[in-house]
């Protein structure tokens, strides 16, 4: 907790607010399409805070997020559908867990380029 606070102190008032208002943009905007709200972020919070610090901020806003979203959405929640989705998500994080932690930041920023300019690179522009 101490490192978080050090760094708010070291963020100029205007980031603060400027991170403030694109994470609420983000929310509404991911919360209107189902999801997309930490690519948004990305741009926003590297260009601001620095490229090192982005991911653990963006990790932390989305977990904010999420949980929001859970309160809000509870009743609409179809808990039938949890028995599939779980065991295979918690399986999922592990694997990619383990991958990551054990990979070199060189190759993982390697990987999640090409695995944008792979998804990018597929799409058609509507004529």
């Amino acid at each position: 907790m101490p490192l978080v606070l050090d760094l708010l102190q070291t963020i100029p008032t205007w980031q603060l607010v400027g991170l403030f208002s694109a994470g609420m943009i983000a929310f509404i905007i991911s919360t209107i399409s189902g999801g997309g709200g930490a690519m948004l972020l990305i741009p926003v919070t590297s260009s601001m805070i620095g490229t090192a610090v982005a991911p653990p901020v963006i990790n932390v806003a989305t977990f904010m997020s999420n949980a929001s979203r859970l309160y809000l959405f509870w009743h609409d929640i179809d808990w039938s559908l949890t028995k599939y989705y779980v065991p295979s998500a918690i399986v999922g994080a592990w694997l990619a867990a383990l991958v990551f932690s054990r990979l070199d930041a060189g190759w993982i920023q390697l990987l999640v380029g090409a695995f944008l300019s792979l998804l990018f690179s597929n799409t058609s522009s509507v004529k």
